[in-house]
């Protein structure tokens, strides 16, 4: 009977050791390929000074303009909300739900802006997907401001 107990005891000590040995490895090797991809997303390439002159150039013209289509959605989304406050009557609910995703759009695209400028990036890869992401937006505020305009 002794003998069961520590065959029991040492199965289970074997078992404990070798799932943590297993869950170890794995969990290295998820952050190894973590750290991989974040290097591949992240990196700048080495640049000599002409390009990092122009790259410097290019993204504080790029920052300009962003945070000025910003503005001056933002102001375009008040300016929609105020019509449909001084109207007095009670919005359909996808048009107030289109308002409120484009005001936290805005929101996001403002603090992307941001971190890009505060960490590595890859530059062309975030100025071809905030442009595009800045493209929805002003396409889904055309379309807002035009049915604004069909409801008067």
């Amino acid at each position: 009977m002794h003998i069961r107990k520590r065959l029991f005891f040492l199965l289970a000590a074997t078992t404990v050791i070798a799932a943590g040995i297993v869950f170890t490895a794995y969990q290295s090797s998820f952050l190894q390929h973590d750290l991989v991809r974040d290097k591949m997303m992240y990196s700048i390439p080495d640049m000599n000074p002409d390009q990092k002159a122009s790259y410097s150039k290019d993204w504080k013209k790029f920052r300009t303009v962003s945070e000025l289509t910003i503005m001056e959605h933002q102001l375009r989304i008040a300016d929609l909300k105020e019509r449909m406050e001084i109207k007095g009557e009670i919005s359909d609910a996808l048009y107030i739900k289109r308002i409120v995703y484009l005001e936290h759009q805005i929101i996001y695209m403002t603090d992307r802006l941001e971190n890009f400028e505060r960490g590595p990036g890859n530059w062309e890869l975030f100025r071809n997907d905030f442009n595009n992401e800045m493209n929805s937006i002003e396409i889904i505020l055309k379309n807002l401001i035009a049915d604004n305009i069909n409801r008067e």
